[in-house]
């Protein structure tokens, strides 16, 4: 019998099915991904494994060619893919053998020796391993689609070792006459690039060159492969000699070790299969009380129980060593997950353990891996130390099997690493490498320069460098990300400094300056350096808060009770949290100091705040013997918000939705808060982060810590200001206040959080002034109102120093400066999105400043509010619905015959269609969908012809031929009621976003109390500098220019004239300039929006359908676009509303009407940006819109041909491919909840 030579079946060979080569690029590009294989197997479907010896290999043939003679030529079609839980795979089809079925069981029936698998067989081709079956599905969902047809061949497959890769040693072939026979397969090992070299036009990537080195001030990196034969008799770790791998695992059995000794046993079942065939020996040593030697099926018949003693490990472990010869290399990896408990003298055990590493004659690696928060980790790390060369230390943290991930990484690392030494001129370093298999070896090596003194290069020259008993030429290459990355791996960090450092270190990497080939390997290892940097961003901050709360006794420590514990969207966020907690808390105990050296309340204060008669509305102490009886609480009232979790980064995103009534103590206040976090969990008490801007999510009506006088639930509160006393204590405690007040983390503050205080009092003052259009209704007003708002404005007043000073910094915003109002008014450039976040924080610092408004203020406050709002109204639409009423500022109704060339439109209105020309386009529309009689569609067939894009003229466009003609530039004075009507429709479209000011600056924001001239003025620059990055680019090349400046002269005296020279010439420069240089390209845009406003202005559904057929008959191109930014700003056209809005914003989303197809063959708008969707909901209404959802259904994905012929898969339109088309009914983008709509209208209201 075959297996009579060898008792079991082998992992270092098998028996597959290869894909023709030819097949290897599109299948490598999915493998090189995510399968940890693709350097090891070629692409393959495993039919037997494992299988035979290679030395077995001629028996094999003649068994396989006589079972598979009647096979024939094997073509398989990849297709489909799929899953075994977090391995993902392609789906080998074949029409001959289905399931490859009839090829597996002959192969199985000739090696009827082999140990067969319990499961059924299911031919698959391996494309990547995953974490969690979630992810694997991920990336299955987001895979490109794949068709191949290829034939494939019968190979032998075998290795050297587990870690070499595999050689096709045979392949099976037919001949003419459908006769098999075994042809020779390749002797080199497989590589990956015989597969992906296709990928890059046959070129190996443009990086470094293969051997080189790399040098900066404080390291040096050399990196270079080298043939394992150079470490024959000198390096007894490496297998070419013939000595085996030996790793001992030292594993705590400790009764503490409990339900997670289950993740030691996952992990040894992983390395005893990985090790089987190969020269990598695994032994152990289980230690609790006393320890022994053990093999694999010992740790897994094993249970945790008893203490913990290194003393017996040690023991244990001198033994192990003692066993094998001088020289022999060792690898050791220690495990524990607490303190030593057992050992009467670990001093004298350790000490031991020490003299006999250093004197044993053996080469030692001791690796440490600490388990739980509980363990030793300076031991540890002291233990690494220990053998002749410096081992890993590695934490896990008893989270989603950190510990048998930690294991296995030790295990692999083992497998591969190779221990020498290098040498560089004098100097001799010990250094690790890894081998690559097929007698290769491979070092990557980062040394400070320090270590090579006088050896080390120049950095211009070659470098040699001997290793082993070999020599190489290191190349000098220019530092690279890569180099970068390497330097920030090996810091060493032990204090937040180091910390910081390296974080600078590695922010500075930027992955765009590395060749494209290599980008992705730099942004991964990137990704893999800051993980390793928010460890310990995690480990400082729990560290730091640890500390707080055994300090007690503090407002930082009393409120970390209450610490909501996030899971961000965003890592960042997590890493931006911790480095404010480990910074912040640095300074409590100053806090405390500061606090304690304050002098109590005098008589007179105390008199005054008696007769203010001020009490706790839970407590009922009384601001009097709040300041009298404590040092540290204070008053506060109550409000209600909804914090999305981008206040982590831009407080001012924080949304006050409610001011309550009554005031608190704020110990009464935080009790209350802890009971409510207790009872009902934190996210129903205090609603914790309620999704992001982009992704808002509401808060529940439900939601509060409790109820005040006036019955409605609060979830934060901010301090008051009463007195100057008690407002001193206020001041020495507003970090944690407002770290807790933004970010729920009384040691997550940033001094942003002090100027979004001021946006808050700018809601506040908003609120009581009312909002809303035509509504008297306020929530927040009277007495109460009054006082609260005075009281909260003396607050931010008082705490205007620090925010000066944090503005002098340069931390908000990006660069120093001082009073933020004097930056906002002096320039366009204090007013960008980057130095004013939210226009609130100006209303509340204009507010608190207490100074008289002028008509300054008031000017450039609306000019930025307007260009906030049509920067919302307009992003992400086409900027030619701005261009024309710029132009129609600029130039009057003379604009259209510029933009022509002629006088296109003559007496033709935009906002109004002639008549007859809608009947025209209404008659082509029931052409179109078979209505008209025989004899009128027989003429419409003469008129217009058949084929696409054919039908009525759309009327009033200009001629493609037209000449350029320069255009006049006109004063308010020479067209004042146009000017005037031409501004009053444009602020209509975003009335409803400049209400929420309105009231508070007696309609200014409506363009009250300015003058024709002045508000032509302030629109032009709104509109023209729509967009962040616009106004950017603007401010940087000094192309704003401030209006109010402009107006008037030296003298305070306004000069209409002359703004309208500097602003409008400007502008009127730069238009004429871009017509003459693409006036074909402008008559091209203008003609679309033309054609879009016609569309929008037809009278009837008829001529709506017509001119949709006609024009846009796609969701695509100038047209289509031009049409929904008119709808999205509200479907006004000149100044008059579009008729029968709701039922076209209807066909432009479901693509029908009444169930006719008018847009996309009758297809709905699967994927519509959210935010046009916003927009359209808010033109037509919640109610309407809901209504409009329910009927949207079709298809999304791959289409077919229109003809619905079935493809050689069967698959068309009527039948898809599941895989490739998903089928949906109503929005593909998330419903947009009633409740939301207050969020989205005090989002854009500061836009």
């Amino acid at each position: 019998p075959l297996l009579a030579m060898d008792a079991d079946a082998v992992k270092t060979s098998a028996l597959a099915l290869v894909p023709d080569e030819s097949a290897w690029p599109a299948i490598q590009a999915l493998r090189s991904a995510h399968d940890k294989q693709v350097k090891i197997w070629p692409p393959h479907i495993n039919i037997l494994y494992p299988f035979v010896l290679e030395k077995a290999f001629d028996v094999a043939r003649q068994r396989l060619i006589e079972a598979l003679r009647d096979v024939g030529l094997i073509r398989l079609r990849f297709a489909r893919k799929s899953n075994f839980g977090a391995v993902a795979f392609l789906v080998p089809e074949s029409d001959e053998d289905p399931n490859l079925a009839r090829l597996h069981a002959a192969c199985s029936d000739a090696f009827g020796e082999l140990p067969h698998p319990c499961h059924a067989f299911q031919p698959h081709l391996t494309i990547g391993q995953f974490d969690s079956e979630s992810a694997c599905k991920a990336f299955l969902d987001t895979c490109p689609p794949l068709q191949l047809e290829v034939s494939a061949q019968v190979c032998l497959l075998a290795r050297d070792t587990m870690k070499h890769p595999f050689r096709i040693v045979s392949r099976l072939v037919f001949d003419e006459l459908n006769r098999c026979s075994f042809a020779p397969g390749d002797s080199r090992p497989y590589t990956p690039a015989s597969g992906t070299e296709a990928l890059v036009g046959g070129r190996m990537s443009p990086g470094p060159a293969c051997d080189y080195y790399q040098i900066s001030r404080s390291h040096i990196r050399f990196f270079f492969k080298v043939s394992t034969e150079a470490f024959k008799g000198t390096d007894p770790g490496v297998s070419s000699d013939g000595a085996p791998r030996r790793t001992l695992f030292v594993v705590d059995k400790s009764g503490s070790m409990g339900c997670h000794y289950e993740e030691v046993k996952a992990a040894v079942r992983y390395m005893t299969g990985a090790a089987e065939g190969t020269d990598h020996v695994l032994e152990f040593i289980l230690y609790g009380s006393s320890a022994i030697c053990a093999h694999a099926c010992d740790v897994l018949s094993s249970s945790p129980s008893g203490g913990t003693s290194f003393g017996a490990a040690f023991r244990a472990i001198t033994e192990y060593i003692a066993r094998y010869p001088m020289g022999t290399i060792l690898t050791v990896v220690f495990m524990t997950d607490g303190h030593d408990t057992r050992t009467q003298n670990l001093p004298a055990e350790k000490h031991a353990f020490v003299d006999f590493l250093k004197t044993c004659g053996r080469q030692t690696t001791i690796h440490a891996i600490g388990f739980t928060p509980l363990h030793n980790r300076g031991a540890l790390e002291e233990m690494c130390k220990m053998g002749s060369s410096e081992g890993m230390y590695r934490y896990a943290d008893g989270r989603d099997s950190g510990l048998e991930a930690r294991f296995a990484e030790m295990f692999d690392f083992a497998d591969v690493n190779i221990k020498t030494s290098l040498r560089i001129g004098g100097t001799e370093l010990p250094c690790s490498g890894q081998d690559c298999g097929g007698g290769e070896a491979r070092f990557d090596l980062l040394l400070p320069r320090a270590f090579l003194a006088d050896d080390s290069p120049c950095g211009v020259e070659v470098c040699r460098v001997s290793i082993g008993s070999g020599e190489v030429t290191l190349k000098a290459v220019a530092p690279d990300p890569m180099f970068s990355i390497r330097c920030v791996d090996e810091m060493e960090i032990s204090t937040q400094s180091d910390l910081d450092s390296a974080q600078r270190a590695l922010a500075e990497v930027l992955p765009q300056k590395a060749p494209k080939i290599l980008r992705q390997e730099v942004i991964d290892a990137k990704g893999l350096a800051q993980a390793r940097l928010d460890k310990y961003h995690q480990l400082f901050a729990q560290g730091a808060r640890s500390a707080l709360a055994a300090t007690g006794g503090n407002l930082a420590a009393e409120l970390s009770s209450l610490r909501h514990e996030a899971t961000f969207s965003k890592a960042r966020r997590a890493r931006a949290m911790a480095q404010r907690a480990t910074t912040n808390a640095s300074s409590v105990a100053l806090m405390d100091q500061l606090l304690q050296a304050l002098p109590p309340p005098s008589e007179e204060e105390l008199a005054d705040l008696k007769a203010k008669e001020l009490s706790c509305t839970l407590s009922g102490d009384t601001a009097v013997e709040v300041l009298r009886d404590t040092k540290r609480d204070f008053m506060v009232f109550a409000l209600r918000v909804r914090r999305p979790e981008d206040v982590i980064d831009a407080p001012t995103m924080l949304e006050l939705q409610q001011v309550l009534s009554g005031i608190y103590s704020n110990e009464a206040f935080r009790m209350g808060a802890e009971y409510a976090v207790r009872s009902a969990g934190p996210e129903q008490a205090h609603g914790g982060f309620a999704g992001t801007a982009k992704q808002p999510a509401a808060l529940g009506n439900e939601v509060g810590l409790f109820r005040g006088p006036d019955g409605q639930q609060m979830n934060a509160c901010l301090p008051l200001y009463i007195s100057a006393e008690h407002f001193a204590r206020v001041r020495v405690q507003i970090k944690p206040i407002l770290g807790y007040f933004f970010t729920l983390d009384p040691l997550g503050y940033k001094g942003d959080q002090t100027i979004a205080l001021y946006g808050i009092l700018g809601s506040m003052l908003c609120f009581r002034a009312g909002m809303g259009l035509g509504s008297d209704k306020k929530d927040f007003c009277g007495a109460w109102a009054d006082w609260v708002i005075e009281d909260f404005t003396k607050l931010c007043a008082g705490i205007r120093p620090v925010a000066l000073e944090y503005l002098e910094k340069g931390s908000f915003g990006g660069a120093p400066r001082g009073d933020l109002l004097d930056d906002f008014m002096r320039s366009p450039a204090g007013r960008t999105k980057e130095r004013v976040t939210s226009l609130s924080v100006v209303i509340g610092w204009a507010a608190s400043v207490g100074s008289e408004l002028s008509k300054q203020f008031y000017m450039v406050f609306v000019e930025e509010l307007w260009r906030r709002n049509f920067t919302c109204l307009y992003k992400g639409q086409p900027r030619e619905p701005i261009v024309e009423v710029l132009e129609r500022l600029l130039y009057g109704a003379s604009a259209d015959d510029g933009a022509s060339g002629k006088d296109a439109l003559e007496a033709d209105d935009p906002a109004r269609n002639r008549a007859a020309k809608d009947r025209e386009f209404a008659q082509w529309a029931c052409y179109l969908r078979g209505e008209c009689p025989k004899k009128m569609a027989d003429e419409m067939r003469k008129r217009y012809g058949s084929g696409p894009r054919v039908g009525p003229e759309v009327e009033g466009l200009a001629s493609a031929d037209a000449a350029y003609s320069p255009r006049t530039l006109l004063l308010y004075e020479d067209a004042p009621e146009y000017f005037d009507k031409i501004v009053e429709a444009e602020l209509e479209k975003i009335c409803h976003h400049n209400a929420f000011t309105a009231a508070l600056y007696e309609g200014r924001p409506f363009g009250e109390g300015f003058m024709g001239s002045e508000k032509r003025l302030m629109l032009i620059q709104a509109l023209q500098f729509v967009g962040n990055d616009v106004v950017n680019e603007a401010v940087e090349k000094h192309r704003y220019l401030d209006t109010f400046s402009c107006l008037t002269s030296s003298n305070g005296q306004e000069h209409d004239r002359t703004a309208e020279s500097c602003i409008c010439g400007q502008l009127h420069e730069r238009f004429e300039q871009h017509r003459k240089e693409r006036f074909s390209a402008c008559v091209e845009q203008r003609n679309a929006l033309r054609t879009a406003q016609r569309i929008l202005a037809s009278s009837s559904l008829d001529a709506f359908f017509g001119r949709c057929a006609v024009s846009c008959p796609t969701r695509g191109g100038s047209v289509f676009e031009c049409l929904v930014a008119l709808l999205c700003a509200g479907g006004i056209v000149n100044g008059s509303p579009a008729p029968l809005l709701l039922e076209k914003v209807q066909a432009v989303l479901t693509g029908k009407l009444d169930g006719v197809p008018v847009i996309a063959e009758g297809s709905s708008w699967a994927c519509c940006p959210r935010e046009t969707a916003r927009r359209l909901q808010e033109v037509v209404g919640e109610e309407a819109f809901a209504k409009i959802e329910l009927l949207m259904n079709g298809t999304w994905g791959h289409v077919y041909r229109e003809s619905d012929i079935p493809n050689r898969h069967g698959h068309c339109n009527s039948n898809p491919n599941e895989q490739l088309v998903v089928s949906f009914q109503a929005s593909a983008w998330p419903q947009l909840e009633a409740d939301l709509l207050p969020f989205y209208r005090l989002m854009n209201r500061f836009m």
